[in-house]
């Protein structure tokens, strides 16, 4: 099988030859790992992908969710200040509408990572007039992915797929909208509001479905980490944020679209829960330390409903473990993920900029050596 087969096999719940093999390659990796501020954020993916022997799953960043900040429109003009200090960048967004403005403050802190961590200071929506204003001004989405997606296309071949991230899940944008403890405050105490901030987003996030099938991707990525299990409790999610999950993947599945769902936080908790959403598959189960992810428990628990796309942990294996722990790590993981197929070896989330390259030629060549079914 190419690379291609093997994933869309992986991803139809199949038994492709051995197990695919991709790790979740950014363009903050591969712009370490070349030494170049620039690259070609489809092509060099590509090639480093290529060249590390993994079976290529692109994965675009076209369709920001946070679009709205980037460009003015008819009744929606953006300014936007920068104060740098040191490795601290605060920005301060200002929305001019007919009938107010909104404002926005992020602080972003980058050290000497090519990617910031980042907070904010004050978010978009404080009060029901300041989501007044977003509905009735804010831009709809459209992102023009049809030349991106050809190309994307042609770069990829028979070497894998193209999944390009959409609008995150609706949860995810009210709390960058509103912040987190508003978000878990309003459904408690301000259930209206929070419903309708939430289908706000849904409404505005499945306007975008037209064009995304049309750029005919194999797979579209939903960020939904936030609202994950260490933050709230599976009987919150399962009345306040699965709802609203459930609608936005349907309505992308039925559009024929599969949809792979992404939470790289605490999960365990949510497997049947998010069995039931209706998407095809589920990444990352983080492992510990960093979450609670385990890749065996959830094979038995969701595994014939769910593909499972994970979990090598990344932050800690990867960047500074020995060739033994990688080798042992990465036999487990095939071991669990694969019995019955429906398993793509990846990182749990991104490689981080400062990872050793050889940890991951390793990592890649005892996956393809452990995986053949």
């Amino acid at each position: 099988m190419n690379g291609r087969e093997r994933l869309l096999t992986a991803f139809r719940h199949g038994i492709p030859d051995r197990v695919p093999v991709s790790f979740f390659v950014q363009d903050y990796f591969v712009k370490a790992l070349t030494g170049r501020d620039e690259i070609d954020p489809v092509a060099d993916v590509v090639r480093v992908d290529r060249e590390l022997g993994m079976d290529v799953m692109l994965r675009p960043e076209w369709m920001d969710t946070t679009y709205f900040t980037k460009t003015s429109g008819p009744n929606w003009e953006v300014e936007v200040a920068r104060e740098t200090t040191g490795d601290r960048i605060l920005e301060r967004w200002v929305v001019h509408t007919p009938k107010g403005d909104l404002s926005q403050t992020l602080v972003t802190v980058y050290g000497r990572r090519e990617f910031g961590f980042f907070g904010w200071k004050e978010y978009f929506v404080k009060t029901e007039r300041d989501l007044d204003l977003f509905e009735e001004y804010e831009p709809p989405l459209a992102f023009d992915i049809a030349a991106r997606m050809k190309q994307a296309f042609e770069v990829v071949g028979d070497d894998g797929i193209v999944a390009p991230w959409l609008p995150d899940c609706p949860f995810n944008q009210g709390f960058y909208l509103r912040g987190l403890e508003a978000m878990l405050v309003d459904a408690l105490t301000d259930f209206n509001f929070f419903d309708r901030l939430m289908r706000f987003r849904l409404r505005q996030s499945l306007t975008l479905l037209p064009e995304v099938i049309a750029g005919r991707a194999d797979l579209g990525c939903v960020g939904a980490n936030v609202g994950n299990a260490k933050l709230v409790s599976r009987a919150f999610y399962d009345q306040y944020i699965a709802p609203y999950d459930q609608a936005y993947v349907r309505a992308i599945e039925q559009a024929g679209l599969p949809v792979l769902f992404h939470n790289c936080g605490y999960s365990m908790p949510f497997l049947e829960s998010y069995a039931s959403l209706g998407c095809r598959a589920l990444e990352s189960l983080t492992p510990p330390p960093n979450a609670d992810g385990d890749l065996a428990e959830a094979k038995r628990r969701v595994g014939d409903r769910l593909v499972l796309v994970g979990n090598i942990d990344q932050i800690n294996l990867l960047r500074t473990g020995a060739p033994e722990e990688i080798e042992r790590a990465v036999r487990a993981a095939v071991e669990a993920g694969m019995p019955g197929g429906g398993f793509v070896l990846s990182t749990a989330d991104h490689l981080y900029d400062e990872t050793p390259i050889k940890n991951v030629e390793l990592a890649v060549r005892a996956a393809r050596r452990w995986g053949g079914y």
